[in-house]
Protein backbone atom coordinates (compact mmCIF):
# COMPACT_ATOMS: atom_id res chain seq x y z
CA UNK A 1 0.00 0.00 0.00
CA UNK A 2 1.44 3.62 -1.08
CA UNK A 3 2.19 6.29 1.29
CA UNK A 4 -1.26 8.28 -0.44
CA UNK A 5 -3.63 5.14 0.09
CA UNK A 6 -2.49 4.85 3.78
CA UNK A 7 -3.03 8.47 4.64
CA UNK A 8 -6.59 8.73 2.58
CA UNK A 9 -6.98 5.66 5.06
CA UNK A 10 -6.31 7.22 8.02
CA UNK A 11 -8.51 10.40 7.07
CA UNK A 12 -11.87 9.02 7.91
CA UNK A 13 -10.80 7.54 10.91
CA UNK A 14 -9.55 10.71 12.24
CA UNK A 15 -12.40 12.77 11.12
CA UNK A 16 -14.57 10.50 12.85
CA UNK A 17 -12.87 10.97 16.03
CA UNK A 18 -12.84 14.82 15.49
CA UNK A 19 -16.65 14.94 14.78
CA UNK A 20 -16.86 12.85 17.95
CA UNK A 21 -14.98 15.25 20.19
CA UNK A 22 -17.37 18.07 18.59
CA UNK A 23 -20.88 16.39 19.25
CA UNK A 24 -19.34 15.54 22.87
CA UNK A 25 -18.51 19.20 23.53
CA UNK A 26 -21.87 20.31 21.35
CA UNK A 27 -23.51 18.00 24.10
CA UNK A 28 -21.96 19.02 27.15
CA UNK A 29 -23.09 22.73 25.84
CA UNK A 30 -26.11 21.88 25.49
CA UNK A 31 -26.67 20.25 28.66
CA UNK A 32 -24.87 23.01 30.37
CA UNK A 33 -27.73 25.74 28.47
CA UNK A 34 -30.73 23.44 29.02
CA UNK A 35 -29.16 24.27 33.07
CA UNK A 36 -31.92 26.80 34.72
CA UNK A 37 -29.73 29.50 35.74
CA UNK A 38 -28.10 30.08 39.47
CA UNK A 39 -29.39 33.31 40.76
CA UNK A 40 -27.57 35.23 43.71
CA UNK A 41 -28.00 37.84 45.48
CA UNK A 42 -25.27 40.42 44.55
CA UNK A 43 -24.53 44.20 45.25
CA UNK A 44 -25.52 46.43 42.80
CA UNK A 45 -24.54 49.60 41.67
CA UNK A 46 -26.06 52.44 43.50
CA UNK A 47 -29.19 54.00 42.63
CA UNK A 48 -31.73 57.03 43.05
CA UNK A 49 -35.14 56.45 43.84
CA UNK A 50 -35.50 58.51 40.55
CA UNK A 51 -33.95 56.23 38.32
CA UNK A 52 -34.69 52.66 39.74
CA UNK A 53 -36.18 52.01 43.20
CA UNK A 54 -35.26 49.44 45.04
CA UNK A 55 -36.82 46.38 46.03
CA UNK A 56 -36.56 47.52 49.40
CA UNK A 57 -37.01 51.28 48.90
CA UNK A 58 -39.82 53.45 47.26
CA UNK A 59 -40.12 56.84 47.22
CA UNK A 60 -42.72 59.56 46.47
CA UNK A 61 -41.48 62.64 45.55
CA UNK A 62 -44.59 64.69 44.77
CA UNK A 63 -46.10 63.41 48.34
CA UNK A 64 -42.44 63.80 50.10
CA UNK A 65 -42.71 60.38 50.85
CA UNK A 66 -40.23 57.00 51.42
CA UNK A 67 -40.85 53.66 52.27
CA UNK A 68 -37.74 51.09 53.13
CA UNK A 69 -38.66 47.34 53.72
CA UNK A 70 -36.22 45.16 55.88
CA UNK A 71 -36.11 41.79 56.11
CA UNK A 72 -34.10 40.79 59.41
CA UNK A 73 -31.87 37.41 58.63
CA UNK A 74 -33.05 37.67 54.49
CA UNK A 75 -30.46 35.12 54.18
CA UNK A 76 -27.34 33.96 55.55
CA UNK A 77 -24.94 37.08 55.25
CA UNK A 78 -23.32 38.21 58.23
CA UNK A 79 -24.63 34.88 60.28
CA UNK A 80 -27.73 35.90 59.85
CA UNK A 81 -27.26 39.36 61.77
CA UNK A 82 -28.26 41.71 58.73
CA UNK A 83 -31.52 43.84 57.49
CA UNK A 84 -32.32 42.81 53.19
CA UNK A 85 -28.94 41.13 53.16
CA UNK A 86 -26.91 43.96 54.24
CA UNK A 87 -24.88 44.05 57.87
CA UNK A 88 -21.80 46.98 59.12
CA UNK A 89 -23.27 49.90 57.10
CA UNK A 90 -23.43 48.42 53.97
CA UNK A 91 -26.47 49.51 52.67
CA UNK A 92 -27.33 53.42 52.56
CA UNK A 93 -30.89 55.32 52.43
CA UNK A 94 -30.74 58.73 52.42
CA UNK A 95 -33.89 61.27 52.76
CA UNK A 96 -34.01 64.85 52.78
CA UNK A 97 -35.34 66.10 55.79
CA UNK A 98 -39.10 66.88 56.05
CA UNK A 99 -40.19 63.73 53.77
CA UNK A 100 -42.22 61.39 56.03
CA UNK A 101 -40.83 57.88 56.26
CA UNK A 102 -42.23 54.49 56.68
CA UNK A 103 -40.15 51.91 57.94
CA UNK A 104 -41.60 48.46 57.73
CA UNK A 105 -39.55 45.43 59.54
CA UNK A 106 -40.11 41.68 58.71
CA UNK A 107 -39.01 39.43 61.06
CA UNK A 108 -37.35 36.26 58.75
CA UNK A 109 -34.17 35.58 60.98
CA UNK A 110 -34.40 32.64 63.13
CA UNK A 111 -33.80 34.95 66.31
CA UNK A 112 -35.89 38.31 67.41
CA UNK A 113 -35.20 41.41 65.97
CA UNK A 114 -36.07 45.06 66.04
CA UNK A 115 -35.24 48.28 64.16
CA UNK A 116 -34.81 51.28 65.17
CA UNK A 117 -33.03 55.02 63.99
CA UNK A 118 -30.73 55.41 66.45
CA UNK A 119 -28.10 59.25 66.96
CA UNK A 120 -24.29 59.05 67.26
CA UNK A 121 -23.04 55.55 66.40
CA UNK A 122 -24.09 52.25 65.52
CA UNK A 123 -23.69 50.57 69.02
CA UNK A 124 -25.76 53.85 70.08
CA UNK A 125 -29.79 53.18 71.89
CA UNK A 126 -30.55 56.93 71.45
CA UNK A 127 -33.65 57.40 69.26
CA UNK A 128 -32.61 59.93 66.34
CA UNK A 129 -36.53 60.84 65.92
CA UNK A 130 -39.63 60.28 68.02
CA UNK A 131 -41.21 57.29 66.76
CA UNK A 132 -38.52 55.65 64.89
CA UNK A 133 -38.41 52.00 66.48
CA UNK A 134 -40.13 48.70 65.93
CA UNK A 135 -40.99 47.02 67.81
CA UNK A 136 -42.58 50.47 69.06
CA UNK A 137 -43.00 48.74 72.56
CA UNK A 138 -39.75 47.14 73.82
CA UNK A 139 -37.08 47.25 70.90
CA UNK A 140 -34.58 45.47 73.01
CA UNK A 141 -37.00 42.24 73.07
CA UNK A 142 -37.41 42.76 69.42
CA UNK A 143 -40.32 41.25 67.05
CA UNK A 144 -40.78 37.01 67.18
CA UNK A 145 -39.55 34.65 64.33
CA UNK A 146 -42.29 35.00 61.43
CA UNK A 147 -43.69 39.42 62.92
CA UNK A 148 -43.75 42.14 61.28
CA UNK A 149 -43.76 45.49 62.48
CA UNK A 150 -43.92 49.37 60.97
CA UNK A 151 -42.86 52.92 62.43
CA UNK A 152 -43.74 56.18 60.64
CA UNK A 153 -41.19 59.59 61.06
CA UNK A 154 -40.37 62.67 59.46
CA UNK A 155 -36.28 63.42 59.84
CA UNK A 156 -36.09 67.51 60.69
CA UNK A 157 -32.27 67.71 61.19
CA UNK A 158 -29.81 66.81 58.30
CA UNK A 159 -26.92 64.18 59.30
CA UNK A 160 -25.88 60.66 59.53
CA UNK A 161 -28.03 58.27 61.48
CA UNK A 162 -28.18 54.50 61.97
CA UNK A 163 -30.51 51.87 61.07
CA UNK A 164 -29.80 49.05 64.18
CA UNK A 165 -31.44 46.17 65.60
CA UNK A 166 -31.36 46.80 69.38
CA UNK A 167 -31.54 43.18 70.58
CA UNK A 168 -28.83 43.06 73.00
CA UNK A 169 -25.64 41.92 70.90
CA UNK A 170 -27.16 42.21 67.10
CA UNK A 171 -25.59 45.76 66.50
CA UNK A 172 -22.17 44.59 67.56
CA UNK A 173 -22.50 41.76 65.40
CA UNK A 174 -23.03 44.34 62.04
CA UNK A 175 -26.91 44.52 62.12
CA UNK A 176 -26.88 47.87 61.33
CA UNK A 177 -27.35 50.52 58.20
CA UNK A 178 -26.77 53.96 57.61
CA UNK A 179 -29.45 56.43 57.35
CA UNK A 180 -28.38 59.63 55.81
CA UNK A 181 -30.81 63.04 55.85
CA UNK A 182 -29.35 65.40 53.60
CA UNK A 183 -30.70 69.51 53.35
CA UNK A 184 -32.22 68.75 50.21
CA UNK A 185 -31.98 66.77 46.61
CA UNK A 186 -33.68 63.21 46.31
CA UNK A 187 -33.47 60.49 48.09
CA UNK A 188 -31.56 57.46 47.47
CA UNK A 189 -30.64 53.78 48.16
CA UNK A 190 -27.13 52.52 47.44
CA UNK A 191 -25.44 49.44 48.47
Amino acid sequence: MDRTARQAGRRPGAWALVALAALMAAGCGAAGAAAPPVHHHQAAAPRSAARAPSRWFSVSQSRHRAALTLIAGYNGANSGFNYDGYAHGQMVVSVPAGYTVTVTLKNEGSLPHSAAVVAGAPTSTTLAFAGAAAPSQNVSTGLAIGQSAAFHFTPTKPGTFYIVCLVPGHEQLGMWLKFVVTAGGVPSFRD
